[in-house]
């Protein structure tokens, strides 16, 4: 049985009063930028700049040295922001006590393959050129950004140590209501509400 707040959740997509997929591209983005808007604030996280990869780093209070999380946000690869993912990063920054970086990609249509690829690439590099060693990295992410987390040599470069990226954790759950289909529950459909 699923908990109040998740049936609350899954009303509150059914009712939505418009689909993404039935958004133009600017209004999709835009709705993106608002996907964590139902969701809690993280407790004690800093938020702090990452310009050299235009994302953000998450820092919990107790974080642990010489770990990081390199976060790719989802969304299709034509929509979502280091900022659309805040508060998930904020979260995962404090329930592994570890910083969290999430770094910005180039997005399509506007950008052609493999310009995500290589922008998840380049901000693993700049991560290790931080000082952080390729096997206390890892390399996490949502949709998308999943997809990156795990395809082979998409972020870690084909020259690297076999031990890079330490481990790597995709989540590509689907909202089927954003993606305009309407299903009661998501449990038993496949990526994106599809059945």
């Amino acid at each position: 049985m699923s908990s109040e707040q998740a049936q609350r959740l899954w009303t509150a997509f059914r009712n939505a009063p418009h689909k993404q997929i039935d958004m133009k591209l600017p209004q999709r983005r835009e709705a993106g930028e608002h996907a964590e808007d139902p969701t809690a604030e993280p407790a004690g996280i800093t938020f702090t700049d990452a310009p050299e990869v235009a994302g953000i780093w998450a820092k919990p209070p107790d974080v642990r040295a010489g770990v990081a999380i390199l976060y790719l946000f989802g969304g299709g690869y034509v929509l979502g922001s280091p900022a659309s993912r805040r508060k998930t990063a904020g979260h995962l920054a404090r329930a592994a006590r570890a910083r969290i970086l999430v770094p910005s990609y180039r997005l399509a249509p506007e950008h052609k393959f493999p310009a995500a690829v290589d922008d998840a690439r380049r901000a693993y590099q700049w991560l290790i050129g931080e000082g952080v060693e390729p096997a206390r990295v890892v390399i996490a992410g949502d949709s998308a950004g999943g997809g990156l987390a795990v395809a082979p040599d998409a972020v870690t470069p084909r020259a690297s140590p076999p031990d890079a990226g330490g481990l790597r954790c995709p989540l590509t759950l689907g909202r089927p209501r954003l993606h305009g289909r309407e299903h009661d529950h998501p449990r038993g459909r496949g990526l994106h509400g599809h059945a």
